[in-house]
């Protein structure tokens, strides 16, 4: 297993350091942690190609963990990408997510790029072979929840 960070930074914009993301990458899946602001250009100065990431899972709704992956769906599809990609939310956020993809586009996006895996609530998602996460509240207000 490998994990690369693609940004370090907090939520407010810096030339030097890009929104908190990173990759873990196994023998059989690579997984995007979040995707804020800029993240393409994050992945592109990991020299991480874009169709080489399996899923991402996003942590939560603040704009600098989710903001980016509209445009990093963009760039998958312009760089044909035909593998389904798995977007991992918690239950809770999964309509947020969903909505914010289709208000995002102004043609149709190939339908395996939208698939959105429901996580259940404080309750290990063992989707993948060699990652195991689960979701936990973190704060009372709706939508605030981290994923580990």
């Amino acid at each position: 297993m490998k994990v690369i960070f693609t940004g370090t930074g907090s939520g407010k914009a810096s030339l030097k350091r890009n929104h908190s993301s990173f990759l873990i990458s196994t023998r059989s899946y690579n997984l995007l942690v979040d995707a804020g602001d800029g993240i393409s250009k994050a992945l592109l100065s990991a020299r991480i190609p874009f169709n080489s990431i399996t899923g991402i899972l996003l942590t939560h709704l603040h704009a600098d963990h989710y903001s980016g992956l509209a445009s990093l769906i963009v760039q998958m599809k312009m760089n044909k990408r035909k593998e389904q990609l798995d977007i991992f939310v918690h239950k809770d956020i999964s309509g947020s997510v969903r909505n914010f993809i289709y208000q995002s586009y102004l043609y149709k996006v190939p339908s395996h790029l939208l698939p959105l895996i429901k996580t259940a609530f404080e309750k290990p998602m063992n989707r993948l072979k060699d990652i195991l996460f689960i979701s936990v509240p973190t704060n009372k207000f709706v939508g605030c929840y981290d994923t580990f």
